[in-house]
């Protein structure tokens, strides 16, 4: 599956997952903006550790995500790689 290149503000320009953008673009486009994406998959943490995580990227400035991408990403985290995930 080939996801395609999506800045961070062209996500924030087009709004949530309901407006088409699946949580795993978001993932992508976001969290890969600053890093490679094994620094991220291979963590598995829990949805309290996924959400530190998420606040700690804003503190180094990841600022552009809505409420709404921001959950959708964790909620992505949670299920695809969290704690209690098969790998």
């Amino acid at each position: 599956m080939s996801v395609g290149l999506v800045s961070p503000v062209t996500l924030h320009a087009q709004g949530s997952a309901a407006d088409g953008i699946t949580p795993e673009v978001l993932f992508t486009a976001t969290c890969g903006a600053c890093h490679t994406l094994d620094k991220a998959t291979g963590q598995r943490l829990n949805r309290a550790d996924w959400e530190w995580v998420m606040d700690d990227m804003e503190s180094y400035g990841m600022i552009w995500l809505t409420p709404v991408q921001r959950e959708s990403i964790v909620d992505y985290l949670v299920d695809n790689y969290g704690r209690n995930v098969p790998r």
